[in-house]
């Protein structure tokens, strides 16, 4: 019998990751916000908690001790036209977000991961009504914010 191991170099969610074996315990502060855009912190920072909770070995906690702390800062938002037709009328906005985020160890206050040069962004598509336009803003607001808590807690948990 011929058994065949391959590997691709990829690890399934939830399933381990690459952090330090000290840290088992993780804060996640809230993200703060330097933007204009009040409130977009609070969707940033529930969907870290809510991706980094999905992984198995690694427990979130809100206070007491935690081995590791990971903060964000937004630095910029911008909603900007992209798109115009033939009226004069904005077709498509663009929205980009960037933002520094770090993971730190709390016995030693080192940096066990640090990015400070993150950006996302998502094209809107806009109708003529304007309650339609917010809604989508919203709605692309929660899909950046699913976004960065992707790659960030995949970033630091996946080592790529």
């Amino acid at each position: 019998m011929l058994l065949l191991s391959v590997s691709c170099g990829y690890n399934l969610i939830g399933k381990g990751n690459y952090l330090p074996e000290d840290i088992k315990t993780i804060r996640v502060d809230m993200v703060q916000n330097v933007s204009y855009k009040y409130g977009i912190e609070s969707q940033v920072t529930n969907a870290l908690i809510d991706r980094l909770s999905s992984y198995s070995g690694i427990d979130v906690v809100n206070k007491g001790k935690a081995d590791a702390v990971l903060k964000g800062r937004i630095k910029n938002y911008v909603l900007k036209p992209i798109e115009i037709d033939q009226g004069g009328y904005v077709t498509k906005y663009q929205i980009s977000i960037s933002l520094s985020m770090n993971l730190l160890r709390l016995a030693t206050n080192e940096d066990i991961w640090r990015d400070d040069d993150l950006y996302f962004y998502k094209n809107l598509d806009v109708s003529q009504s304007i309650v339609d336009s917010l809604e989508f803003e919203s709605r692309a607001l929660e899909d950046i914010s699913e976004e960065i808590a992707d790659r960030v807690i995949t970033t630091i948990l996946m080592n790529f």
